[in-house]
Order: C-alpha cells, then sequence, then structure tokens
C-alpha cells in the first residue's frame, strides 16, 4: 500500500546517488537567493533529505536543480513565506543580519535575550557562541550586499536553480578556509577544541527522528558548520546560524538565572 509517508520518502530517492558535500555545497547556495525566499521549508527539509540519503560520488551537474524540481513534488508542511527574507538582531554590541528561513519571530526573541542579559548585568562575552554566529551571518548578508530587512520573492511559483559555475562562484560567501573562521571565532575568546564542538557531528537516528516529528531544533539548526573533505567549513543553511544563536543564547541566559 502506498501511503503519503512512504511517497513523501520515495521523492528523495534521486538523492542517493550523488555526492554528499557536491550536494550540500549546491543546496547551501539556494538558501541565499531573494528568489527562493518562499521555499525556506522545502530547501531546510531537503538539506536534511542529502544528509540522510546521499551515499554515491556523482557530483552536481546543472541538471541537478531540474532533478530536485521533477523529483521533489509532494511536501506535507506548507511553503508560503510568512517573514522577511532577512531580519535583524540587535546586541548592545551591533545589529546583526540574519535570515529567518522558516523561524518564527526568533530574531525578536533573541534581541530581547541580549536586552535580558544586559538587564541582569550578564556580560555579553558569555554569549559568546551566539554572537559568533551572529557575526557569520553578518559576513554572508554584507557579502552578497542584503540590507537590513528584505522581503525576498514571497510570490515567487518555482524553485530558482543556478548553474553549477554561478554556485561556484558565490562559494567564498559561505563557505571558509578553516584558519579564516578560527579568527572568527577567536574575535569572541571561542578556543579551537571549543569551536570544534560546535561542528555538524551526524546522527542518523536523530536527525530521522526530527524529520519525521519536525520537534525542537535539528541537528543542522544547533550545528549549522560542516567541515568538508578538503578541511573547509560550509554554512550549511544561513537561517540555522539564527536558530543556533538563540539556542546557545537561551541555555546561557537559563544557566545564569539558575546561577542567582
Amino acid at each position: 500500500m502506498i501511503t503519503e509517508q512512504n511517497k513523501d520518502f520515495e521523492q528523495f530517492k534521486f538523492l542517493q546517488e550523488y555526492d554528499k558535500e557536491s550536494v550540500l555545497k549546491y543546496i547551501g547556495a539556494l538558501h541565499l537567493y531573494k528568489a527562493n525566499s518562499s521555499f525556506a521549508s522545502r530547501l531546510s527539509r531537503l538539506t536534511i533529505q542529502t544528509l540522510l540519503n546521499c551515499r554515491g560520488d556523482k557530483p552536481v551537474n546543472d541538471s541537478f536543480g531540474a532533478q530536485i524540481v521533477d523529483n521533489y513534488t509532494f511536501e506535507m508542511s506548507e511553503d508560503p513565506q510568512e517573514f522577511l527574507f532577512v531580519d535583524t538582531v540587535h546586541s548592545t554590541r551591533k545589529t546583526y543580519r540574519v535570515f529567518p528561513g522558516i523561524f518564527s519571530n526568533l530574531q525578536d526573541n533573541l534581541t530581547r535575550y541580549f536586552s535580558i542579559a544586559f538587564n541582569n548585568k550578564i556580560e555579553e562575552e558569555s554569549l559568546k557562541y551566539s554572537l559568533f554566529f551572529l557575526h557569520v551571518s553578518e559576513c554572508i548578508a554584507e557579502q552578497i550586499g542584503y540590507n537590513n530587512h528584505e522581503i525576498g520573492e514571497p510570490l515567487a511559483d518555482s524553485l530558482f536553480c543556478p548553474s553549477t559555475k554561478e554556485v561556484k562562484g558565490i562559494e567564498p560567501v559561505y563557505i571558509y578556509d578553516y584558519q579564516n573562521i578560527i579568527n572568527i571565532a577567536k574575535l569572541y575568546d571561542i578556543s579551537e577544541e571549543e569551536f570544534k564542538d560546535l561542528l555538524y557531528s551526524h546522527d542518523d537516528e536523530l536527525l530521522k527522528t526530527f524529520d519525521e516529528d519536525m520537534l525542537g531544533y535539528s541537528l543542522v539548526e544547533t550545528n549549522p558548520l560542516y567541515k568538508l573533505s578538503n578541511g573547509q567549513i560550509l554554512v550549511i543553511q544561513p537561517s540555522a546560524l539564527l536558530s543556533a544563536a538563540h539556542y546557545y543564547a537561551i541555555k546561557e541566559v537559563e544557566t545564569s538565572r539558575m546561577g542567582h
């Protein structure tokens, strides 16, 4: 019997012959295009399915975008854009541009957490992981040239899939040389060992459970930095920088409150 769930998972089988890193880099770029702002949910799901399904060695080519569109035709969750494509988080230090993606009000909540920290005399440096993720998000938005508030393309009716040549051209925006991102981490007194703990670590069962239940944060959404085989660091999806910043801020503020 073909159920909706079976139909749902069958549509990702095309990923199995592809090289995981090649696909992650391509989809990572798709997240950054304003033209895809109304497909945030779909792209987030596709990222998770890439991590679960890609087991081959075939690199992405210019027909890959068409394969996504032809195969990924059914989604149980809806895709309509409800939020800005680029928004801001305010701290006492500065304003950061972020990519809300599928997340509702995380940017506003995070601004409130910074205010709570300030009013409770919690040193902003204790929120170093959040500040680090926000810094990376700001760097990405700055390099692309996005304003503090970008609407995106909420009425787009099809996923925009650029050529692999175009994607290659923007990879430096969201793929960092290891030492470069370590240097950013050190600006926030994050040691190399602490940085390694922030990297994505795959767990098939946890990711499958999240994909089925959609409860809490996924591994991507708390640890959005993926170490590639060449040592470079890939930002898996830009909205996950916001969710990771929010995740670590909650942990720190709650820990500080308990301490008081």
